[in-house]
């Protein structure tokens, strides 16, 4: 994994969101990048929602949780990834968001096929791309068919996040 941050899901739920973005912080300030309190604060509130996903999740502790992902090919960077043995989300993030929209869905898709295409390892699970729009309206939607390949994009919000993960995992099949 080539996250800024890698680490297992106890490990995020051990620190608090706070101290995760002031990593990632710190992160961003070694490539001489520039950081903004608008960008601290949307680490800290996806730290926030991971940790609360992960805390209602049966054996999430065991997931691997990759902040930031890079796709250096591509010059993007993931917001999250979490790899729970049986399948791969990608999680695009926008804080503060009132609605899911059309790039930001088109933004999230391309990443699922961009490691499903560019790492091998990615094509033997399932690969899930999220849209989480934090204020967004709750979005009813089907559950695809979790199989190898990437699905269509879910979409949450805050409030609804944890029931998705939660959701995804009791669905995706058991390892190959």
């Amino acid at each position: 994994m080539s996250g800024w941050v890698n680490t297992e899901g106890a490990a995020l739920l051990r620190d608090s969101a706070t101290d995760w973005a002031a990593r990632l912080a710190a992160r961003q300030a070694r490539q001489l990048r520039e950081v903004t309190p608008e960008q601290i604060a949307a680490w800290e509130a996806l730290v926030g929602l991971l940790q609360d996903a992960l805390r209602r999740i049966p054996g999430a502790e065991h997931w691997t949780v990759a902040l930031e992902y890079d796709l250096l090919r591509l010059e993007s960077r993931i917001d999250a990834v979490l790899l729970t043995g049986r399948g791969i989300l990608v999680v695009e993030f926008k804080h503060r968001a009132t609605a899911h929209d059309r790039a930001a869905l088109a933004q999230a898709e391309d990443y699922a096929l961009d490691l499903f295409d560019f790492h091998a390892l990615s094509r033997h699970h399932p690969v899930v791309p999220i849209l989480l729009a934090e204020q967004a309206p709750a979005a009813p939607q089907p559950m695809p068919l979790l199989w190898h390949g990437v699905t269509p994009v879910l979409r949450a919000n805050a409030a609804g996040f944890a029931a998705l993960l939660a959701d995804i995992a009791a669905a995706l099949p058991p390892p190959a």
